[in-house]
């Protein structure tokens, strides 16, 4: 019998997927669970030749915020979902939001059953009060929760399909200091980002480069002695204890009323060293659990009818939100869904806001602060109103249909969005904000206004350097972006339109 070959889905908009990154962004390929150990010596050695530290002060991983990228692979069209107003923020409402998705009846201001329609501020920065983002958000995140949840927009231009737009921000929040107890920083894809977006150019440092981290064996893997020496081989893990014992000597001289195992703990604590010792320390079992998981695990309840064990958004979490590791890339694939509908789009929708949701209710019980910049590659165009209905009885499990948004047909980069949300615990949304119009760079109703605030709109990797200069002023460090790889000892927001960069102030 002749075999006949399996045909892979293809969307009628887009090339045959050829290349790993084509597969990720139609959602054909999910992340293999793995960890890679390439950079494990250099970052064994991270921070060795600085100055001795006086105390955990500087780089204390407890006083510092998580840092969790979302990356939508494929182009989502976040512009549907997030205000992007002209230049007074967010509520400087456009004639049009056609660019964005929405029809004349949908729009903002519009009358609907004898009222405007007026934008959601539940999260503080404002929304669709029917984006299907806001519903996945809503379904996961618990009502208490979430008036210490606050957020902004950036608008910019950005490329569509592919993974070239260097948006990602992770290495920058690294060099700033947000350490892990046993990583700088993982990701669920193996790219030098983590995931399928690039880094912002210049801020690659080999010692913050990610490890890959898809599942509860490769967390616990980590923290494996047998698994570390295959990768490495005895002889260059021998060599790595002996030189770490040796340089860690010379910094000890501060610490000289402590015992050196005292001494050793200490530095590993403030994350100047990740020395052997540390490994001892952890078993895997610490870093995620085994089978069964209790149903009153923070974890389990943040993440409800999830398999924990596989899921790479679950694992990456945990990691990065318990200081296993200091920053997180989580990938989710195929937004790449331009079929000519908006029913596709607004599933995805739902799912990211899902994800950010349960990001934030675990970070929520756990009682730790939380950034989370969500990222996508392009945007998309629009076409006809795609009249289906959702079916939203079941709010964690709802089937979408377009609900008279507009249809997508292929790609639009110049409608392009990327969305920030933190958490600060016990915070009142509005505190850490000092630009009450929530938006970086602003639209028109042809797309993004690319004769303002051009320092960014124009460059993601300036988009990604706004988001970095947001996350230090949350623990008023903004000064410092400057210092960070790729700046050349410069703001590039420094000026007369500072202050529009500069969405948030120090949490209090």
């Amino acid at each position: 019998m002749k075999q006949q070959k399996k045909k892979i889905f293809q969307h009628e908009n887009h090339k045959k997927p050829v290349t790993r990154r084509d597969f990720i962004a139609q959602g054909l390929m999910a992340g293999v669970g793995s960890i890679l150990m390439p950079n494990i010596f250099s970052y064994l050695f991270k921070d060795v030749y600085a100055a001795t530290p006086a105390s955990c002060s500087n780089a204390s991983m407890s006083n510092q915020i998580a840092f969790i990228t979302l990356d939508l692979a494929g182009g989502y069209p976040m512009a549907q979902d997030f205000v992007p107003g002209g230049r007074g923020g967010q509520m400087d409402f456009l004639s049009s939001n056609i660019v964005s998705g929405i029809p004349a009846n949908l729009k903002y201001g519009a009358i609907r059953n004898g009222a405007a329609i007026a934008p959601d501020t539940t999260y503080g920065v404002a929304m669709h009060p029917d984006s299907s983002f806001l519903a996945g958000l809503n379904a996961f995140l618990p009502s208490q929760f979430r008036n210490s949840v606050d957020g902004f927009i950036l608008c910019g231009t950005s490329n569509d399909d592919t993974s070239i737009n260097a948006h990602n921000a992770g290495y920058l929040v690294s060099a700033a200091g947000r350490s892990g107890q046993l990583l700088p920083s993982i990701g669920t894809e193996g790219s030098l980002s983590g995931g399928n977006a690039s880094a912002a150019v210049g801020s690659e440092v080999s010692a913050y480069r990610p490890i890959r981290v898809a599942n509860r064996r490769g967390a616990q893997s980590i923290v494996d002695r047998g698994g570390l020496i295959d990768a490495l081989g005895a002889a260059r893990m021998q060599k790595i204890r002996t030189a770490t014992a040796q340089m860690s000597s010379a910094k000890l001289r501060d610490f000289r009323n402590m015992n050196l195992t005292q001494q050793i703990d200490e530095l590993v604590q403030c994350g100047y060293i990740n020395a052997d010792s540390l490994l001892s320390n952890f078993q895997p079992t610490q870093i995620f659990p085994n089978d069964p998981i209790s149903s009153t695990d923070d974890l389990a309840v943040a993440y409800a009818t999830t398999n924990l064990a596989n899921n790479a958004s679950a694992v990456v979490t945990r990691l990065v939100m318990q200081n296993f590791s200091g920053v997180g890339t989580i990938t989710l694939g195929g937004y790449d869904s331009h079929d000519n509908t908006a029913t596709e789009t607004r599933q995805k929708g739902f799912q990211a806001g899902a994800e950010v949701g349960k990001m934030l209710h675990y970070a929520a019980r756990i009682g730790k602060p939380l950034f989370i910049h969500v990222i996508t590659d392009g945007g998309m165009g629009t076409s006809a109103a795609d009249t289906s209905v959702s079916n939203l009885g079941n709010a964690q499990n709802p089937t979408f249909g377009g609900d008279g948004f507009l249809s997508r047909p292929g790609d639009n980069g110049a409608a392009s969005v990327c969305a920030v949300f933190s958490y600060i615990p016990g915070a009142t949304r509005g505190a850490q904000v000092q630009n009450s119009g929530r938006q970086v760079g602003a639209f028109t109703t042809s797309g993004v206004d690319i004769s303002y605030l051009i320092t960014a709109n124009n460059s993601p990797t300036n988009m990604a350097k706004a988001v970095a200069l947001n996350y230090l002023a949350l623990s008023g460090r903004e000064s410092e972006l400057k210092s960070l790889p790729g700046g050349n000892g410069s703001d590039p927001f420094e000026g007369a339109n500072y202050s529009k960069y500069l969405i948030f102030k120090k949490a209090t």
